[in-house]
């Protein structure tokens, strides 16, 4: 063997510049893959905003590649419960303005919150409206409503339309739902004769309920407040303009919400 020579390697020691370029290019190849999320976006949404935040979620993620949108849906009451709590949240989008207004008084929101969408309630039965409900006065002649949780926002817009109405259902034939998702289920599944949900809940519903009443003009309209939560990670502001843009807004109105 010639001194410098190396064993097994042509070339000698010369072979190694290249081996060592070779591996480290395929190194860098490997560390600058944009196949795989580079960031994820935390973003807690009311239960009735899941079916058209998640086509808003598919159109950023497919124009944005490398990131991606984690989202956790329940109702407004709750999702403000765990902000307060210190759940990490970059993107908060609520059903009612109470709940946005906890996390601004604790100094958890960044900037001022913008509005979403609206939505209104309505009350729906079983197809072919087997109660011949008319309007909200005729729930109190109902063996079972369908009711939201009065902490959650659907039921104290519910208890505001029933006051307005001057109707008053007896607690035992109120079943409740956690949120506007779980109530209207409760007529789906034939577990209640009538129920008041979102007008958006029922439409996405389909032939599965009629619709009998709406909340009038005068009705409670659910404001949708949506803001940049403090310490949010990097992209959260991208991911709010793009739920606040008008290509946004026309998936909402195609759910059945209203503009802002």
């Amino acid at each position: 063997m010639k001194p410098g020579g190396s064993v097994g390697w042509p070339g000698g020691s010369a072979g190694w510049p290249a081996l060592t370029t070779a591996v480290l290019l395929a190194v860098l190849a490997v560390g600058c893959s944009t196949d795989g999320p580079t960031s994820t976006i935390r973003f807690s949404a009311a239960s009735s905003l899941r079916e058209p935040a998640e086509r808003i979620i598919e159109r950023y993620e497919a124009a944005n590649p490398g990131m991606r949108v984690e989202a956790n849906y329940a109702s407004s009451s709750r999702l403000a419960g765990q902000v307060l709590g210190g759940a990490p949240v970059d993107v908060a989008a609520f059903a009612d303005e109470e709940s946005m207004e906890l996390l601004v008084a604790a100094g958890l929101v960044e900037g001022v919150p913008g509005v979403l969408a609206t939505n209104q309630l309505v009350v729906v039965v079983r197809p072919g409206n087997p109660a011949r409900v008319r309007s909200a006065a005729d729930l109190v002649d109902l063996g079972v409503v369908a009711l939201c949780d009065e902490e959650a926002p659907c039921g104290r817009y519910s208890r505001e339309l029933l006051d307005e109405a001057g109707v008053a259902i007896e607690e035992s034939r109120v079943t409740r739902g956690r949120n506007a998702a779980s109530t209207l289920a409760a007529i789906t599944e034939g577990d209640a004769d009538a129920a008041i949900v979102y007008r958006s809940d029922a439409l996405r519903a389909g032939d599965r309920v009629e619709v009998v009443a709406g909340a009038g003009a005068d009705g409670p309209v659910a404001l949708y407040p949506t803001a940049l939560l403090v310490g949010h990670g990097t992209g959260a502001g991208g991911f709010l303009e793009h739920l606040l843009s008008e290509r946004s807004l026309e998936l909402l109105l195609d759910a059945g919400f209203g503009p802002p």
